[in-house]
Parts: C-alpha cells; sequence; structure tokens
C-alpha cells in the first residue's frame, strides 16, 4: 500500500524539484476540495511546479545555442573577448561552485569558448552573487512574492541594465519603477539604440551615453541672469 505523502512534504518536494507520485497530487487536491489545506499551501505548491518548469525550459534553451564562428549565421554563442576574459570567468565558477552553488548544465571551457552555463543554489555569502559575469553563465534565483524579486534584484552593487518579463501592464510598472538601475525593459531584449539613453546606477556608473542625455554632456551650456 502506497501511503499519499504530506501536504507541506510534498511542497517541500516540489521545491526540491523531486519527483512526486501521482498518489499524493490527488491526495492533495481531494483535501484542498474539502478544505484540509490552505488555499496558500495549494497556491505554494503550484508555484513550486511552475518554477520547475520555467527553470527546466530555460535551461533547455540555454544549452541548446550553438557555439561557434562568430561570423556564421547558425552560430548562438561566440568565443569570449581574450584569454584573460576566460581564465576569469572560468575562476568564477569554479569559485561558486566551491562556495556552494550547483552547476545544473554547462561549466565546461575549451579555450576562449565557454559552455553556456546555468548556475542555482547561489547564497548571498557566495562570491559570485554580487559580482558579474562577462559571459554565458546565468544564475538562477528562486523567491516567493514580488517584494523579495525586487530585493534580490536590486541586492547588487551594480545597476546597469534589468529586463522584467510579465504578462501584467500594472506589474510592469510598479515593478520597473522599483528596481535600481539605469535601464530596465520590459518584456524585451536587445532593444537598446542611438537615441535612447545608456547609463547606470551604483558602481555601473553615472551620467548617459546616446541619446539626447548623452548629446547634452557635449554641449557648453552658457548662462545669462539679468537683475
Amino acid at each position: 500500500m502506497v501511503t499519499a505523502l504530506a501536504p507541506l512534504e510534498l511542497l517541500e518536494r516540489a521545491r526540491r524539484g523531486e519527483t512526486v507520485d501521482a498518489e499524493s497530487i490527488a491526495e492533495l487536491v481531494r483535501r484542498w476540495l474539502a478544505d484540509e489545506v490552505s488555499d496558500a499551501q495549494m497556491a505554494a505548491w503550484c508555484m513550486a511546479v511552475c518554477i520547475r518548469g520555467l527553470d527546466a525550459e530555460h535551461t533547455a534553451a540555454l544549452t541548446a545555442a550553438k557555439q561557434g564562428d562568430p561570423r556564421e549565421r547558425e552560430t548562438d554563442v561566440g568565443p569570449l573577448s581574450s584569454q584573460v576574459a576566460a581564465d576569469r570567468l572560468e575562476d568564477q565558477v569554479q569559485r561558486a561552485v566551491a562556495q556552494g552553488a550547483t552547476v545544473v548544465a554547462g561549466g565546461k571551457r575549451n579555450g576562449n569558448y565557454f559552455e553556456p552555463t546555468v548556475l542555482t543554489d547561489i547564497t548571498p555569502e557566495n562570491d559570485v552573487y554580487r559580482e558579474e559575469l562577462f559571459g554565458p553563465v546565468a544564475q538562477v534565483y528562486r523567491v516567493q512574492s514580488e517584494d523579495e524579486a525586487v530585493t534580490l534584484a536590486n541586492d547588487t552593487p551594480f545597476g546597469l541594465g534589468s529586463y522584467l518579463m510579465t504578462n501584467d501592464p500594472e506589474q510592469a510598472e510598479r515593478v520597473a519603477d522599483r528596481i535600481d538601475a539605469g535601464m530596465v525593459y520590459v518584456n524585451i531584449v536587445g532593444a537598446d539604440g542611438a537615441e535612447l539613453p545608456f547609463g547606470g546606477t551604483k558602481r555601473s556608473g553615472f551620467g548617459r551615453e546616446l541619446g539626447r542625455y548623452g548629446a547634452d554632456e557635449f554641449v557648453n551650456k552658457k548662462l545669462i541672469r539679468i537683475g
């Protein structure tokens, strides 16, 4: 006889990415319908399952990117800019793993090429938590609320560009306004242009290049005040 898992154990297994048997899921739904499981517990379990799916989809898309000669049309990921850059990225990934991070995919280097890599289980104590990775290495974090997501996004000494993906227009405006970065792109990537100001906050600099604000940096302004 198979005993169905208790709701809290089911939630913890889902959060850890472990497989859950169909009988336990059916029992969870039955108890939820009978008001023996709270809406909050049910929502948390559904969120954990959705996050697992998003993690897998993100990882699959990243690792499917083709490495090769950047002059070839079919190439998605070329080499890093120099051996020094490759050395630095390799060191960062190795230190991240030594400090507790998990390499879900990739992680290998070949000359100046670095495999598309996904890191998880990164804590604030890990060096890479507050470092910039100039290469095809993604860091995946899990949060339970919008506030936690904003806090995580802002917990960095850098603030150049940020990306926000949402189907809720009100959430897009609300969260974009709270992110401490010089540029926030909503539901779009690679959308910078010569007519748009470029620049960051914190250790990512100050002032702006390009656009009207960038042109202002090259203008000598003259004040005439008449009493």
